[in-house]
């Protein structure tokens, strides 16, 4: 991994409530996820994933009732 891209922060452990999410983004030395606002309540969560690229056996749409996950 580039060192540009490289976190070695260590965080943690931390208690996630019940009906909390923790929430991180895909570039990590760089997003503003939980480890920055903290938990997130699942009110606050909606939408859907409406497509997989990993793992590679599941690339494509993902059914309406995510029963390929399940």
């Amino acid at each position: 991994m580039p060192p540009q891209f490289s976190d070695s922060t260590n965080y943690g452990p931390l208690h996630v409530p019940t009906e909390h999410y923790f929430v991180m983004g895909d570039h990590r030395i760089s997003s503003n996820d939980s480890r920055v606002f903290g938990p997130v309540a699942r009110r606050y969560i909606y939408g859907r994933a409406v497509f997989a690229y990993w793992p590679f056996a599941h690339f494509g749409s993902i059914p309406a009732s995510g029963e390929q996950f399940k």
